[in-house]
């Protein structure tokens, strides 16, 4: 059916996640248990990493094209990850260029930053 061929259709399912991030829960189980998949969900909408499997939250080069594409993916990252100095710094400063801080995390972040 229709529907079901635009669940298997990554090339749709991309531009689907770019325009709701919602969308990712839609797609075949198949596909969004593969990271490449995973990894062009969020460079299209970084909010996309909220319907990500858990493994996925704490995949560097996934957080950091999340944050690229949306600064307020920060909030769906494994608070560990926040915990390590490399993603700490880049959450720090994709904030500090964004229109909407949150200074409770800029505060956190700060302190595993050297030069902040």
């Amino acid at each position: 059916d229709l529907y079901k061929g635009m669940k298997q259709n990554e090339e749709f399912m991309i531009k689907a996640i770019g325009k709701n991030p919602e969308a990712f829960a839609y797609a075949l189980k198949t596909m969004s248990k593969k990271r490449s998949f995973v990894l062009k969900a969020v460079t299209k909408n970084g909010r996309a990493l909220n319907y990500v499997e858990v493994k996925y939250r704490s995949d560097k080069e996934i957080v950091f094209a999340a944050l690229r594409s949306d600064p307020k993916s920060y909030i769906y990252i494994d608070p560990k990850l926040l915990e390590t100095k490399e993603v700490a710094q880049v959450v720090y400063d994709v904030l500090k260029k964004s229109d909407s801080i949150d200074f409770d995390l800029v505060s956190k972040v700060s302190k595993k930053v050297p030069f902040a």
